[in-house]
């Protein structure tokens, strides 16, 4: 569907003048992306007011894109697997923080775990899309900045004595969720890059 739908909207662009016949492809894989990441964000706010937390998936993204981006990770085979899975991992996270009570270690804990991964395999490489040596160096640092970010944030927090708060606690999930994927690539290595 996804897919479908950005193939009409570029032919339409393409007829009236607006994107060129040899960039076609191009756009088509930029809608694909677009699409799907718009659905994906609206799926979470869904999720997030069926909850009773209108904002809770603010922090939550805040937490796993920078990480997912410059760290890399999993990639489902179509759209619709890598919707339903990142909505499914954030349904079970916002579930664990509405019924059980988290202690600050498990900040920690989180933060350590994820930076420990972002070690160990940061960047992975979609599996049609190779990173040079230069940028494979780029997103390796970045990666490393923002889970060691991460891990300050939580000994921070500890050492004043903040109270627990769900937003932080959603933020540091997602830095996870971005670790989670960069482990999941690999146990499913023979991925295509759907999402």
């Amino acid at each position: 569907m996804i897919y479908n739908t950005s193939v009409r909207l570029c032919d339409r662009l393409s007829q009236i003048g607006i994107i060129p016949e040899c960039r076609k492809k191009i756009y088509i894989y930029g809608f694909e992306l677009l699409l799907s990441s718009t659905i994906g964000i609206l799926c979470l706010m869904v999720i997030s007011a069926i909850a009773g937390k209108p904002l809770i998936w603010v922090p939550y993204l805040f937490g796993f894109i920078p990480l997912r981006i410059t760290g890399g990770g999993y990639h489902a085979k179509t759209h619709f697997m890598c919707i339903l899975s990142f909505s499914l991992v954030y349904s079970i996270f916002l579930l664990y923080i509405c019924f059980f009570d988290t202690l600050l270690i498990t900040y920690v804990v989180l933060s350590s775990i994820t930076l420990i991964v972002s070690l160990a395999v940061a960047p992975v490489e979609a599996i049609n899309k190779h990173l040079s040596i230069q940028k494979r160096k780029n997103n390796r640092k970045r990666c490393l900045t923002y889970a060691s970010i991460n891990v300050l944030i939580t000994l921070w927090i500890m050492a004043t004595g903040i109270k627990r708060n769900q937003y932080v606690h959603m933020y540091l999930l997602g830095g996870f969720a971005a670790g989670a994927s960069m482990i999941a690539v690999r146990f499913f290595p023979n991925r295509s890059n759907a999402c």
